[in-house]
């Protein structure tokens, strides 16, 4: 199987997962907006402003790395974002089952956290390694990506989330 062939299937596979787990989330829970946790109020649209960017970051450094194989470690890159689509999957339900009588899972989500936003920064070193003719452009669109994921999600969010 071709590294392209394998790169479109875990885009498929772990994009439909994360979504789903987000759908599942959002749709069949009584109260979503208990994943805020304390976080202020205030801080809500400080998040929310920066998820847009992080998904477009996403999408754009993605089909860079789809139109155009990098030369070396195309492997390892499907694997790194193997691991953060993983890891994204699992968040929101680790998050409902503390919520809901398992505070013991508040370390596993950290963990969780902490290991999409190290995929995502190899994802981010990939690219600053790459050949990509538009690897400027996938660099700055993944850093908004690292940013939600790396700051917000796993350093900023589980201080204010105790199940």
């Amino acid at each position: 199987m071709s590294s392209r062939v394998l790169f479109a299937i875990v885009q498929l596979i772990g994009g439909l997962a994360v979504l789903s787990s987000y759908a599942w989330g959002l749709g069949t829970q009584p109260d979503p907006l208990r994943l805020w946790g304390e976080i202020p109020e205030s801080w809500w649209t400080i998040y929310s402003l920066c998820m847009p960017p992080a998904a477009v970051g996403y999408l754009v450094a993605t089909w860079q790395l789809w139109r155009r194989e990098i030369k070396q470690g195309y492997r390892r890159v499907v694997a790194y974002y193997a691991g953060f689509l993983v890891a994204s999957t699992a968040w929101m339900p680790l998050c409902f089952a503390a919520l809901d009588g398992r505070p013991e899972l508040a370390l596993l989500i950290q963990v969780d956290l902490a290991l999409a936003g190290l995929f995502a920064l190899a994802v981010g070193v990939e690219i600053f390694r790459s050949d990509l003719a538009w690897r400027r452009v996938a660099l700055a669109a993944w850093s908004f990506l690292c940013w939600q994921c790396v700051v917000l999600d796993a350093l900023v969010w589980p201080r204010f989330f105790a199940p």
